[in-house]
């Protein structure tokens, strides 16, 4: 577990009680990730005096507000628990975890054409919305969809150290099982293409929370995100 912690003797908040969470704060914690799945999913499709949340410009914003206020609140307002400065040590792992992304994604998408699968593309009305909308957009549900990732690891490693008090365990265990619903996310924008989601989003997923994984601050793990997706722009 060496590669994954860090030297600073900061953890994961809230799994172990410290902070300590009320059950009611456990709740509001998991409607993050709640509405963001039944809203990918068709389960939430309009809000009243907002419209249809998976189209317009309303969309990036709806992701980042669903998990953003229940983080705020179980926080109390403290949000440095959450996002931080990076450190110069950070910005080896940042500029890292972006390269390997890449170096995956290619390698994965070359390795599906030389076996003959046909990858999807993305037909999501939600990243429409985002793509065709000043970038500001972009970088506002980018907010949301580290906050998912992070607000469900540490439901699932909190639940998980409660039964087991294995750090570790807790650790691994809800790492692998973000990823893998990461991954199921994003099967109505791709077709239900589950070779696709899984093997090359899902795994790929690892990169841009690894750098939670290892510094325990969301903003470092929201570079990385941010430079994945516009990286694919920039090309000629």
């Amino acid at each position: 577990m060496k590669i994954f912690e860090n030297t600073r003797g900061i953890d994961f908040p809230f799994y172990n009680g410290v902070p300590e969470l009320s059950k009611l704060d456990w709740i509001v914690l998991t409607i993050g990730p709640i509405l963001t799945l039944a809203t990918i999913f068709g389960l939430i499709d309009y809000i009243p005096g907002a419209g249809n949340v998976i189209t317009g410009i309303f969309t990036p914003v709806w992701f980042c507000l669903i998990t953003l206020l229940p983080v705020t609140y179980v926080c109390r307002g403290k949000l440095s628990i959450f996002f931080k400065m990076p450190k110069r040590g950070d910005i080896k792992i940042i500029l890292a975890c972006f390269i390997l992304n890449s170096l995956f994604t290619i390698g994965m998408a070359a390795l599906f054409d030389l076996l003959g699968f046909k990858l999807s593309n993305n037909t999501s009305t939600i990243a429409h919305a985002v793509f065709t909308t000043n970038n500001i957009f972009l970088l506002i549900q980018l907010i949301g969809e580290e906050l998912f990732k992070v607000s469900l690891l540490l439901c699932i490693m909190a639940l998980i150290y409660h039964f087991s008090e294995n750090r570790k365990l807790s650790v691994v265990i809800s790492t692998l099982l973000v990823m893998l619903v990461f991954g199921l996310m994003h099967l109505p924008a791709y077709n239900w293409n589950f070779i696709q989601s899984l093997l090359i989003i899902g795994l790929g997923a690892i990169f841009d929370l690894f750098p939670y994984l290892k510094t325990k601050n969301v903003t470092n793990s929201y570079i990385v995100h941010v430079l994945i997706d516009i990286a694919p722009s920039l090309l000629p």
